[in-house]
């Protein structure tokens, strides 16, 4: 991936994300025009995505030009489309959340989970659907690597707003005590959970 341009990252993003992936085992959750990017950076990628079309197309492209990668289509269930076949989760009109809920995706979360509890991951970079939940899921499972999270608000002086769906729901994984705020780069954050070590396991 030559072409930049077509990455939806900030350049300071891209050079944050660069500056922490290279070399590293990298879960990337939501796939794109930045897998094969950070392909070229990574020691190995692995890139999950929901939209059966857009992981065709970003499977086709991977497939051909890095070794490298390994794509997973973990779709929503039946519940997160209407009688018309609408996406509801990006359906703001129909009461969508824009990033889906957990009943939505369900199996979608669970596989993640198998996934890196089955893999050692470095970084995961967590810019899919059900964002808040997939933070929750790495405090339950006491993900030690670092943890990105994309499209964030952040003001002028480094401080992270607390996301709000257009059903008013807060995402507040910023409030856990456990979390070390790293980095942030316009909408990137950088994440790391800080876990007490019990000192009768030393």
């Amino acid at each position: 991936m030559n072409d930049e341009s077509l990455i939806q990252m900030h350049p300071q993003e891209r050079m944050l994300l660069h500056n922490l992936v290279e070399g590293k085992y990298y879960l990337e959750i939501g796939s794109g025009y930045s897998t094969a990017w950070v392909a070229n950076l990574c020691d190995k990628v692995d890139s999950v995505e929901t939209r059966e079309e857009w992981f065709r197309k970003v499977k086709t492209y991977t497939d051909e030009h890095c070794s490298n990668v390994t794509l997973y289509h973990f779709p929503p269930e039946e519940c997160a489309y209407d009688d018309n076949g609408y996406e509801t989760l990006i359906s703001l009109g129909r009461g969508g959340s824009g990033y889906g809920t957990a009943e939505e995706f369900k199996s979608y979360i669970q596989s993640i989970k198998k996934l890196i509890l089955k893999n050692d991951y470095d970084v995961i970079m967590i810019d899919g659907n059900v964002r808040n939940e997939l933070v929750h899921l790495l405090k339950d499972i006491k993900f030690s690597g670092i943890f990105m999270v994309h499209d964030l608000s952040v003001d002028h002086k480094g401080r992270i707003d607390l996301s709000v769906d257009n059903k008013g729901n807060i995402y507040d994984f910023f409030d856990f005590p456990e979390l070390d705020i790293i980095d942030t780069k316009l909408s990137l954050g950088t994440f790391k959970f800080i876990w007490e070590t019990n000192n009768d396991d030393i």
